[in-house]
């Protein structure tokens, strides 16, 4: 096999296995977010219960130390603001994995818009390192299908002898190297 063009195909079509992966991560992170969602959602419930029955609470808590003072005892701890504190933490550690995750997401809907270009020219070569050139100037000597000889164009060659580098590049591109 030499030179052999694959058509003008959107680089998601070039990168097959790019966008397998990107659908992969989008599939695997969902149920992350919703899981995290709902937890903040339950523990910002639990916050507010927490603000709301604190106002009730620091009355029975005055008197409980009013009578503790006259008692001469120690109270017994702090342990409804621990417990708001611990909240308070556990929400801000979900809101710091929902923003890694929210990154991630981000990150994956670049990806995908950048799959999305049209218009690129795949072409696979196997044959000797030195026979590449001739054959791809053959190819393109008239231009690019659909254009010309002088239309501008750019273009990225990956070219290895090392066969576990073919192999790895044939799954990459679907193609045969």
């Amino acid at each position: 096999m030499a030179l052999q063009y694959h058509g003008s195909l959107g680089l998601g079509a070039c990168l097959p296995i790019a966008v397998q992966a990107s659908a992969q991560a989008s599939l695997a992170l969902g149920p992350f977010i919703a899981e995290l969602t709902a937890k903040l959602h339950g523990y910002v419930g639990v916050q507010a219960a927490l603000q709301v029955s604190l106002p009730d609470l620091s009355l029975q808590i005055e008197a409980a130390f009013s009578i503790l003072a006259s008692l001469q005892v120690s109270p017994p701890g702090i342990t409804v603001s621990l417990q708001l504190e611990a909240v308070f933490a556990i929400i801000a550690a979900i809101e710091l994995q929902i923003g890694g995750l929210n990154a991630a997401i981000s990150l994956i809907a670049e990806l995908e818009a950048v799959l999305g270009a049209a218009g690129i020219h795949l072409y696979s070569y196997s044959g000797a390192a030195s026979g590449l050139g001739s054959s791809l100037a053959a190819a393109t000597a008239g231009g690019l299908p659909g254009g010309g000889p002088s239309d501008s164009c750019g273009a990225v060659v990956l070219a290895t002898t090392i066969g576990a580098s073919r192999i790895a590049m044939s799954t990459a591109f679907g193609v045969s190297v």
